[in-house]
């Protein structure tokens, strides 16, 4: 994690062919197979660092947003040939990745309980998601439980984003 004035244009790009180029690759080839078969639910794993500033993401999270971004757009160019598209929004999950960012000032107890001073508000559930509850959302999505959930993003994040 650093600040947007310190990383260079080799950083920006590995962040955004991870997390921007990815995702587009996957869901134009699935998109285009579903669109010729006449149904399907493509199922983004985004961030909620897309959605709201958090100090030392911005790489990160402006990635997340053009995948998001992406998925949309698609979702809305293929829904009248039956093509669900969807993001999941995770906050900190229990990952290699999360573990990592304790390293931040305060660490992981600053990310539960929030750094004023660095924009966050913590997780009011005072825990990290388990990987297990964020793939329990993908398979609700993608069920035919939720056949009329399409272009939108599902934020599974414990409250962080505090969204009314």
């Amino acid at each position: 994690m650093a600040e947007m004035t310190e990383y260079g244009d080799a950083e920006w790009q590995q962040v955004f062919e991870v997390n921007a180029r990815g995702p587009f690759n996957c869901m134009r080839a699935a998109g285009r197979r579903m669109a010729s078969r006449g149904h399907g639910c493509i199922v983004t794993i985004g961030s909620n660092s897309a959605s709201i500033v958090k100090m030392g993401q911005g790489l990160y999270g402006a990635a997340k947003a053009a995948s998001h971004y992406l998925t949309n757009c698609l979702g809305l160019e293929l829904a009248a040939r039956g093509v669900r598209c969807l993001v999941v929004a995770p906050g900190t999950t229990e990952t290699a990745m999360s573990r990592a960012n304790e390293q931040v000032p305060g660490g992981r107890e600053a990310l539960l309980k929030g750094e004023p001073g660095r924009y966050r508000v913590g997780i009011p559930r005072g825990r990290f998601a388990k990987p297990e509850e964020i793939a329990s959302v993908v398979g609700f999505l993608v069920s035919d439980q939720a056949t009329h959930l399409a272009i939108t993003t599902i934020t599974v994040d414990g409250g962080s984003t505090l969204r009314p």
